[in-house]
């Protein structure tokens, strides 16, 4: 087993750290984007929401500059989520945790234990959120750290020709629907999907991002 050690959480910025995380990205799942540039591969990640671990300084890691390779980060959104009231549901305010990345020769020495102590302390420190919540790759990694399942998707295959059934009104609905197709960059679609979400949130539990984020 590979020892474990302390590790210092640092904090990012775009100016100074966008090629860094992008190396990290890279390493961590084997994604490079041929004629993509640090910030493709970054996308919409909230810098003032980071933290990092940087590697030891060591030449066999290979570096092409000066800067010190990152061992491992997460990133997190200001998001909501509807939870049940005493009355129908209600949204609260949520961080959701992303982008939680450790490089391939830093894992099992603490990085992720040392990242999400950081990110959980920062969270009940600055008092905004009343939950903190991830959609997990691997749920089994973060029951450690407090987490646990809040809803559970559902996937239905059906075999060809079958015919679904729903209630008139909603048959009717249907039918009224015209389906366009936009950028998902467009002028106002992002807003129009924010308020796709709050509309179903009324009725169930439903994480949403803030737009602001």
């Amino acid at each position: 087993m590979s020892k474990k050690t302390e590790h210092e959480v640092i904090r990012l910025s775009e100016e100074r750290d966008l090629d860094r995380l992008a190396h990290l990205e890279h390493a961590t799942w084997f994604s490079p984007t041929a004629g993509g540039t640090a910030a493709d591969a970054i996308g919409a990640l909230d810098f003032n929401s980071t933290g990092a671990v940087e590697m030891p300084a060591r030449a066999e890691f290979g570096q092409t500059s000066q800067a010190t390779p990152l061992g491992g980060v997460y990133g997190a959104f200001d998001m909501s989520v509807t939870v049940p009231m005493a009355q129908g549901v209600a949204p609260i305010p949520m961080s959701g945790l992303t982008w939680v990345a450790v490089h391939p020769d830093m894992r099992r020495r603490g990085v992720l234990r040392a990242l999400m102590s950081d990110y959980l302390n920062r969270v009940h420190d600055e008092g905004r959120y009343a939950v903190a919540g991830l959609h997990a790759s691997d749920p089994g990694i973060y029951g450690r750290f407090g987490y646990e399942v809040a809803s559970f998707d559902a996937q239905y295959k059906l075999s060809h020709g079958a015919t679904l059934q729903a209630p008139q009104a909603i048959s009717d609905a249907a039918d009224a629907l015209e389906t366009t197709l936009l950028p998902s960059d467009g002028p106002g679609v992002l807003d129009a999907i924010h308020q796709a979400h709050q509309r179903a949130g009324a009725f169930r539990s439903v994480p949403r991002l803030d737009p602001r984020a």
